[in-house]
């Protein structure tokens, strides 16, 4: 941080200024003094500021010029004006004199105006306040008198503390709590509503830090300050209440009971106090006696550490007063009868590479209690650390890109060339030692690249092209790290970029670097004389103490060379580019230069060098040109000065401006404007906030400026008839930069031996070609076309190009470029015959490369077809899923084409099977074609095809499949294998084994039963309506029969004969669910015939299922003889256990007790169509001509009448027409009804 004086303000009369008092929202200044004083002042940034090199920069930021756009005194006062204070929200002052008149005014049509008026009359006004939301304000007087009130002059409460003589008051941060300073050097806390709570502990004052009243009188509270942490994002840790004394000490606390305060002496006698709108820096002021009647005033500023970070001395005979701007970069001082304006330079953590601006937002810059924007750096312990969260910005300056990235306890930045270095304070609970920081190295754009953890608390970093050198206060550590170099950068990718070697790539592997320096290494400097700065270069290392001793090392064996003094306190450092001048600003702003090479010797222990004869004052800033060891740009206040350390003077007419200095090089200053940027992130809520108000373009706060000698040598070329003087000029100065101005402008003006000697001064050999190559052209427009071309106007060098009719140099132009869609433009105008045939197909293709590249598959479709491109279109079909296309394009391929096999996976992939096969065919990759069958389970064309190319090997192939399929218990597609194979009984037999898995659960479900069944009838009707199918014995299928009779496909006898009987277990399932259902819907009588049928199916259903349900039916229809006759069977089955047994007997006591074994009612009769014998109509067997009858399988009643039956064309099972009114599908196998009926 530094400081310094800017601005003085004179006050009429002579009239001493006793308060200050800045407005944070509106700008306002109020200044109160003797004799009723009191103005308000506004300062309002000025024009546009000319420098003598003719740049018209708009000055921005602290360097554009203050002129005071409001200066209204306020009559109302005869007293000296002692208190004001501002309301922010309703946009008042409130100020209060000597004689105890109060006045609030307001601010209508640009005027100040009284609002009310208040005269107590008694004591005089001590303090006032308001609350930070300026609902409420509070008043004291010298006699203890309080009285608060509302914005409106309404009295809320007032009282009388009696005893007390009252000098301060304080708001807490949510109005909850007021702070009184008592002139008895006490502080008291006090509720909202007037009620005593308990006393500040003064410990600046009492105990530890105690001054006996036998040395002085008692120490005055002088003021109380507590910050609104609410305003913005603020740690709770942190403090924010201060308590000054006028004996010097000031107390912080994070509250008002905090019982661990930071206490600090300033040394001086404080005359106010004042955080600045941040609440991270508290100005103190005040005055030193000396003697007689002198006094040295100061403005000191401490962190909330209570640490010391800078000292301004102000002239004067006595500081009254001090107040902050709203952005923290400007303070107002109360001097005697003048106003000085102080402008402050914050310690911000950026840096510059690459292009890209990289700076931090502190957490209390961000949203309020909003957790932080961007990705988090993941290092090697933010697991779990925790701290403060600091959003940091990485900024593309020509692309405007944005990445925001966060980071925990951020410590210091530090870049070079391609990266940049982020410390950071490891808060891992794991980590045993509490000095351990994290070093990240990252990219442009955010991306970290190599990390490390080292034990040391990073308070200054530095980095060169290999290395990091991270200082702590008593020493320093070295890490070389891993990243890649311009090189790697910009190596070619794909099938090229395997003959890249590492060396080439900038990368090196663990133990073959050509330096055999440990990774990391420290070196311990000193306790008593702690490091205060660092700075480094590719072989230097300069190490600066707080002491003013200097040591330098060389770099990376980190070896002493030699140690030099000089009387200063190093704030800043700079290096420049050859490392023989280091560059150092102390704390006051003092900048020196120190000649390292100067009077050099061997001897290490002799200091070496000189100190120039060179001082300035108030730098805070200082960059050496990248691109010259003389050129060296500081910043003097608001001055951007240039020097040449050759001749040690200035460039005439320096720059105003108050922007960081990003880089000097080819002659031009580049600076960034990170007050504004950084304010402009505070107001739109951080670095990675969305909506209208976010910054959306970093170039205007990006300022370039030239050098007086690059600007007068370009004022020379432009207005100048001959290049002669110019090219004196640029003699006597001789730049590269320069001398490429001259040969851009010679080239300009095809003086091509002007540029040619302008090319060799810049020793630009390529360029030297490059005009020798122009010279020996004849025309002068094709050399101008040329030239046009190298300057990057490709346009105008077409126009020239086509304007000459060389129409095959524009094409040529154009195809270099890689402009593909010119290039078919010029084409297509052309007439070239059978050349531009091909090169029409070169430039479709490379414009469908172009597409393709940016995954624009639709558009690189198009010109791949037209340019005949079958290979690429192929794989943009593939990406774009368009199979139709792949279908057709394999068509114009040739077979044996490697591409085929390729075809025939891409269709085998999403399942394809002929079209995959048909590609391997004509690829003549018949084992693929044949495992995409196997894979497909296209049994039948495999075999075709092991038969047609006589494959020997394919009774493995399949024979491995199906043990595979066998071990996974995957029987339904073993079922599948052999339906496919024609096996249709093994198929069956398959089916059957599941079925009989299946029963061995008491829970198989009877529907799943019957559709398995119903499976096994249906493989027996397609083996029925084929007969000769499953027969076939043929070479083809002699694979697949020993596959089948393998011992590992034998299954267990079953008592079911499937060719006999096949539909027998599907209606056996289907009357059990049948009768079920009936019985469930109430219908008790066809349930009991249903049930009757079940006994025909004891070999699939168990018997004691049977003749149970059998039994409840009837007991239901009340056919106790069926009854009885179920009971006796089942207390017959020796299947079942004894216990059950004796349930069934004392069950069938109950039942037969009540209801004799008869039936209630006569069993209905059907006449029998054969015989015409009345028969039960439940019979399904005449019992005098044995005749048999069908069963409906939709109400399970037996069909007498055949006219009156329905059979279904697939299973062969019949049902009453009637009863099919419901049904749209057999009740059994579920045929569609209306397709198969008969």
């Amino acid at each position: 941080m530094f400081v310094y004086l800017s601005k003085k303000i004179a006050i009429p009369n002579n009239h001493k200024v006793r308060g200050l008092a800045w407005s944070r929202d509106h700008g306002f200044i109020a200044c109160g003094g003797e004799d009723g004083l009191l103005k308000v002042l506004k300062l309002e940034s000025g024009g546009p500021d000319a420098g003598a090199d003719g740049n018209k920069a708009q000055a921005k930021g602290l360097a554009a010029s203050r002129n005071l756009s409001m200066n209204q005194t306020l009559e109302g006062h005869s007293g000296t004006v002692e208190n004001m204070c501002w309301n922010e929200p309703f946009q008042k002052l409130t100020s209060s004199d000597q004689n105890g008149l109060i006045i609030v005014w307001m601010l209508y049509k640009g005027s100040w105006y009284e609002e009310m008026v208040n005269n107590r009359n008694k004591s005089v006004v001590r303090g006032m306040a308001w609350t930070f939301d300026g609902q409420k304000i509070c008043i004291v007087y010298e006699d203890g008198a309080v009285i608060v009130g509302s914005v409106d002059g309404n009295r809320l409460w007032g009282k009388e503390l009696k005893g007390m003589r009252l000098s301060q008051v304080e708001w807490s941060p949510d109005g909850r709590l007021i702070l009184f300073g008592v002139l008895d050097s006490e502080v008291h806390v006090y509720d909202q509503n007037g009620n005593f709570l308990t006393k500040v502990s003064l410990q600046a004052i009492q105990g530890l830090y105690a001054r006996s009243a036998a040395y002085g009188t008692a120490a005055q509270v002088i003021g109380i300050r507590w910050f609104n942490g609410t305003a913005v994002a603020k740690s709770k840790e942190s403090q924010s209440l201060a308590i000054a004394f006028e004996t010097g000490r000031i107390q912080l606390m994070r509250y008002e009971s905090d019982d661990n305060p930071i206490v600090f002496d300033t040394e001086i006698r404080v005359s106010s106090i004042c955080w600045n709108t941040a609440g991270t820096v508290l100005s103190v002021t005040g005055c030193v006696d000396t003697e007689g009647d002198n006094k040295r005033n100061f403005i000191k500023f401490y962190n909330q550490s209570g640490e010391l970070i800078q000292t301004l001395r102000v002239p004067g005979k006595e500081i009254y007063s001090s107040s902050w701007e709203r952005e923290g970069l400007r303070i107002a001082l109360a001097v005697d009868s003048y106003i000085f304006f102080a402008n402050i330079r914050p310690d911000y953590k950026w840096c510059y590479f690459a292009s890209t601006v990289v700076y931090a937002l502190a957490p209390n810059t961000g949203t309020t209690g909003q957790a932080a924007t961007g990705d988090e750096y993941q290092t090697q312990s933010t697991a779990l650390s925790a701290g403060p969260v600091d959003t940091i910005v990485f900024w593309h300056i020509p692309s405007e890109t944005k990445h925001v990235k966060s980071v925990r306890n951020l410590l210091q930045i530090s870049s070079h060339a391609l990266q940049c270095v982020i410390a950071t304070k490891c808060d891992d609970p794991g980590v045993k030692k509490r000095d351990t920081s994290s070093l990240i190295v990252c990219n442009a754009i955010g991306t970290p690249v190599d990390m490390t953890n080292i034990e040391l608390y990073v308070h200054y970093l530095a980095v060169n092209s290999t290395r990091v050198v991270a200082a702590s206060r008593d020493s320093f550590l070295l890490w070389r790290f891993r990243a890649p170099t311009a090189a790697a950068l910009m190596a070619p990718k794909g099938i090229a970029a395997q003959r890249i070697t590492y060396s080439e790539m900038g990368l090196s592997m663990d133990g073959m670097d050509s330096d055999d320096d440990q990774p990391v290494r420290t070196t311990f400097i000193s306790h008593n004389d702690p490091i205060c700065g660092i700075v480094c270069s590719e072989k230097d290392l300069i190490v600066a103490q707080e002491s003013g001793t200097f040591q330098h090392y060389l770099l990376p064996n980190v070896s002493l060379v030699s140690k030099f003094n000089i009387q200063c306190q190093t704030s800043r450092m700079a290096l420049n580019r050859d490392s023989s001048r280091l560059a150092i600003i102390d704390t006051i702003g003092t900048l020196l230069v120190y000649d390292l090479e100067a009077n050099s010797t061997t001897d290490r222990s002799e200091s070496s060098g000189k100190l120039l004869e060179f001082e300035r004052h108030d730098v805070w800033d200082v960059k050496w040109a990248s691109d010259d060891a003389d050129m060296m740009a500081i910043t003097e206040k608001t001055k951007l000065c240039v020097f040449n350390m050759k001749t040690l003077e200035a460039e005439p007419d320096p720059f105003a401006s108050s922007g960081h200095i990003c880089v000097f090089e080819e002659l031009t200053l580049r600076t960034v404007l990170l007050d504004e940027l950084v304010n402009d992130n505070r107001q739109t809520g951080g670095g990675g906030g969305s909506g209208d108000e976010q910054i959306l373009s970093i170039g205007g706060h990006v300022v370039d400026y030239e050098t007086k000698s690059l600007a007068d040598a370009r004022q020379m070329l432009e207005t100048a008839a001959d290049l002669r003087e110019a090219t004196s000029y640029i003699e006597r100065q001789s730049h590269p930069r320069l001398w490429r101005l001259l040969c851009e402008t010679a080239l300009r003006a095809l003086a091509l031996d002007v540029a040619e000697v302008a090319m060799v001064k810049c020793r630009d050999y390529k360029g030297i070609q490059f005009v020798k190559r122009v010279k020996q052209l004849q025309n002068e427009s094709l050399k101008r076309a040329e030239i046009m071309a190298y300057f990057g106007d490709f346009d105008a060098s077409e126009r020239l190009y086509l304007e000459v009719d060389r129409r095959d140099l524009a094409i040529e132009l154009r195809r270099t470029l890689g402009q593909y869609q010119r290039v078919v433009e010029l084409l297509q105008g052309s007439d070239f015959g059978t050349a531009d045939d091909h090169q029409m197909r070169d430039a479709l293709c490379s414009l469908g490369d172009y597409f393709a590249d940016r995954h624009d598959w639709e558009e690189a479709v198009v010109h791949y077809e037209r340019s005949g491109a079958y290979d690429r279109l192929f794989e943009c079909y593939c990406l774009l899923e368009n199979y139709d296309g792949l279908k057709k394009l394999v068509t114009n391929f040739a077979d044996s084409h490697p591409i085929l096999a390729e075809f025939g996976r891409t269709f085998e992939s999403v399942g394809m099977c002929l079209e995959a096969v048909d590609a391997y065919r004509r690829g003549r990759k018949i084992d693929l074609a044949i495992d995409c069958c196997v894979h497909m389970s296209e049994w039948k064309l495999a075999i075709d095809l092991a038969h047609e190319y006589d494959v020997p090997d394919i009774d493995g192939l399949l024979s491995k499949y199906a043990e595979h399929l066998l071990s996974k218990h995957r029987f339904f597609d073993i079922v599948e294998l052999y339906r496919k194979a024609n096996k249709l009984s093994e198929a069956s037999a398959m089916l059957l084994k599941v079925i009989k898995d299946s029963k061995r659960d008491a829970k198989a479900d009877p529907i799943v039963l019957k559709k398995l069944y119903t499976l096994v009838g249906l493989l027996h009707e397609e083996s029925r309506r084929s007969p000769n199918r499953s027969s076939t014995q043929t070479k083809k299928s002699s694979a697949l029969t020993a596959l089948l009779n393998d011992d590992s496909f034998q299954f267990e006898n079953t008592n079911y004969m499937v060719l006999d009987e096949p539909w027998k277990g599907a209606e056996a399932y289907h009357f059990l669910i049948l009768c079920q259902r009936q019985l469930y819907d109430g219908y008790f009588d066809s349930a009991m015939k249903t049930a009757l049928h079940l006994r025909d199916f004891e070999d699939f259903i168990d018997a004691e299922e049977i003749y149970c349900l059998l039994g409840l039916a009837s007991a239901a229809n009340k056919a106790f003889s069926i009854c009885s006759k179920a009971f006796i069977k089942l207390e017959s089955l020796e299947s079942i256990a004894e216990e059950r047994r004796q349930l069934y007997e004392e069950l069938a006591i109950q039942i037969f007790s009540a209801n004799p074994p008869k039936d209630w009612r006569s069993a209905a009769k059907s006449e029998c169509t054969a015989c015409e014998t009345m028969i039960s109509d439940w019979l399904t067997v005449c019992p005098s001509c044995h005749m048999k009858f069908s069963i409906c399988v939709a109400s399970g009643r037996p069909i007498m009448d055949s006219t009156k039956q329905w059979t279904c064309g697939r299973c062969g099972h019949h049902a009453y027409k009637a009863d099919l009114v419901t049904f749209n599908n057999c009740p059994l196998c579920h045929q569609s009804v209306q397709q198969k009926r008969t």
